[in-house]
Parts: structure tokens; sequence; C-alpha cells
């Protein structure tokens, strides 16, 4: 089943982060430098931080009731067992 309430997800932005007074996103006229500085010194923190405070940080995993602990697979092992180099 899938949910599809828009008020299921709630979207935070982050308090505590300085966004450059130009903004986030590569645009024209930059040269190619200018966009890999931006990227690199703001971008990627933006994301970091984004993804902390909207709990975008952890994985979860809720396996399907068909699903079989220990099912073969087609190479001769178990699943999630590895029995060497192929």
């Amino acid at each position: 089943s899938v949910v599809v309430d828009p008020e299921r997800v709630r979207v935070t932005l982050p308090g505590d982060l300085e966004l450059p007074q130009d903004g986030l996103h590569v645009r024209w006229p930059d040269r190619p430098l200018e966009q890999e500085l931006r990227l690199q010194r703001h971008k990627l923190y933006a994301a970091l931080a984004f993804a902390r405070v909207n709990r975008l940080d952890r994985i979860v995993v809720v396996p399907a009731a068909h699903d079989k602990q220990g099912e073969e697979t087609g190479h001769g092992e178990r699943s999630g067992e590895h029995l060497g180099p192929c």
C-alpha cells in the first residue's frame, strides 16, 4: 500500500546554517571553478544539515511478509553470505 497524505512529511529547514549571499545553486555565467567551490564549500554542508534536521540520516528496512531469510541465490550462496571471490 502507498501513503499519499501530503501532511505525512514535514520538511524543516536547518536554522543553524549560514547560506552564501548569492545562494547555493550553480548559475550562468559562473566558471567551472566557481561552481565547484560553491558545491564543495557550501552546498554539500547544506545538504548534510537538511538531512540531519529532517532525520534523513538513518536507514529503515521493513522486510516484506514474503521475504525468507537464507533464501538461495543463483550463485550457490545464501543471502547475506559470501563464499569467496566470484
